[in-house]
Formats: C-alpha cells, sequence, structure tokens
C-alpha cells in the first residue's frame, strides 16, 4: 500500500508516467482474467472439485486481483483529473506567445500579496512596468510573425534574470510587468531600473538578425508609492512614459549633435 502511494505521487508529480499505471492496470486485468480463465477451465475438466477452487481460486480472484485492478484504475482516473485541472488553471494563466503569466494571474496574484500584507506586517515589493520602444516600427517592416519572435525573446531574456522569488507578466502588446521581491534592500530598489535597462538593452540575435532592444521602464514600491493595484500601476505606468520621453530627447540631442558636429 505504501508502494502505491509513492507511485502515485510521483505519477502527479511527473508528467509523463501515466504510461507506466497504464501497464499495470493492463497486466493486472490480464491476470484477472487469466485467473477467471484457469478457474472455469479446471471446473470444467474435472481436474479439481469445486470446493477446492473456491477456497483457493476465489480468494486470489475476488480478494486480491480485483481490488488491486480497480484500486489502480480508480487511482489513474483521479491522476487524469487532477493533471486536467492543473492544466487548465495553468493554461488559463498563462500568455499562450511568451508563456508568461498573464493579467489574471497578476491581478490573483495582487489580490494575495495586498490581502497578506492587510493582516501583518507590510512587505515590501516592486512593480515595474516595461515597454518595447518602436515596437511597432518593427512590425512595419519586419512582419508581425518577426515581431513575435521579439516578444519571445523579451520574455526569455526576463525569465533568465528573474530571482526565485520573482515574476514576470506580459500585460498585453509590448508590455511587460514585474513583480521583484524587494523587502529590506534599498539598493534593488535604486537601482533597478538601470539593472533591467542593461540586461534588456544587451544587443542579441533573433535567427540571422542582430537586435538591439530600446526599452522604457517605470517601477513603483509598495507601499510608498501605493497600496492598491490601481495605484501601484499607475505610478509605474507614468514613471514609464517620463523614461519615454527622457529617452526620445536625448536621442533627438544625438541626432542634433552628429549633423552638426
Amino acid at each position: 500500500m505504501i508502494l502505491l502511494v509513492i507511485i502515485y505521487v510521483l505519477l502527479i508529480r511527473h508528467k509523463g508516467m501515466e504510461g507506466v499505471i497504464y501497464g499495470i492496470i493492463a497486466g493486472m486485468f490480464v491476470l484477472l482474467l487469466a485467473a477467471f480463465s484457469y478457474r472455469w477451465s479446471m471446473a470444467l475438466s474435472g481436474m479439481v472439485d469445486s470446493e477446492q477452487i473456491n477456497t483457493s481460486m476465489t480468494t486470489v480472484i475476488f480478494f486480491t486481483l480485483t481490488p488491486w485492478s480497480l484500486g489502480w484504475t480508480f487511482g489513474l482516473v483521479v491522476i487524469l483529473n487532477i493533471r486536467t485541472q492543473q492544466t487548465l488553471w495553468d493554461t488559463a494563466r498563462r500568455d499562450p506567445l511568451t508563456g508568461l503569466y498573464n493579467r489574471l494571474w497578476m491581478m490573483e496574484t495582487f489580490s494575495t500579496r495586498l490581502g497578506g500584507n492587510q493582516n501583518g506586517t507590510k512587505r515590501s515589493f516592486c512593480v515595474a512596468i516595461i515597454d518595447i520602444n518602436g515596437f511597432k516600427l518593427i512590425n512595419d517592416t519586419r512582419g508581425h510573425i518577426f515581431g513575435d519572435e521579439v516578444l519571445k525573446k523579451a520574455a526569455d531574456i526576463l525569465n533568465n534574470h528573474l530571482g526565485p522569488t520573482d515574476s514576470a507578466i506580459r500585460y498585453g502588446g509590448d508590455e511587460f510587468i514585474l513583480l521583484i521581491d524587494c523587502a529590506g534592500n534599498r539598493e534593488c530598489r535604486e537601482t533597478l531600473r538601470e539593472r533591467l535597462v542593461h540586461v534588456l538593452e544587451t544587443p542579441t540575435t533573433i535567427g540571422e538578425f542582430d537586435l538591439h532592444f530600446s526599452v522604457s521602464i517605470g517601477n513603483a514600491m509598495f507601499p510608498e508609492d501605493g497600496e492598491t493595484v490601481d495605484e501601484l500601476l499607475k505610478v509605474a505606468d507614468d514613471r514609464m512614459y517620463m523614461h519615454k520621453r527622457i529617452k526620445c530627447r536625448n536621442t533627438e540631442i544625438s541626432n542634433k549633435e552628429a549633423l552638426h558636429g
């Protein structure tokens, strides 16, 4: 029984192991069928009397093979149902293009974090909004398929540079949101935008094309900048657009200096 429970736990935790239990169930039912066939063939042939059969084979069939077969079958049904529920839950909270969490997951996570903070000590965290500058131009010049690859590349970069307690969300279009655990870490709060800009604007490649991201980033801290979802997102969004205007202004100045230099 302990072995049975261990196997089921492994099957629930590791995908692709259902084939093992399918084989076990099939083997159990084959043994059950063989036992029934043997029981009645012995009785019909007269090799043993019915009383001997009832005391031996019936015990094996009805008290060993049948319960085990039904138990494994029931367990498989339970496992498949749990897997289906997990898949549906995860699919509903994932962006199908990038594989990042989506807005539904973000709102649920915000609700959990803010609810927990209302019941005890307020634990700081940072919300960062990231916008890819000039993404419309990428779509217009290279096509939407290439634009999708750009979004997936940005998602991969973010995932590869997040901490174990941080999360990346595709908010919509070319905007991403990060939930960063900055509790008690002043340096994290002060250098977050610079670190993200450095990571995302490092030149990379997509296929045969060289790619140099330009991003605008705004962040907000809980509870310093707001204590609700709307307040935090508004502060982060305003700072993101401020960063975008500064970058555009610097680009214009650089272009003028290049023309008149």
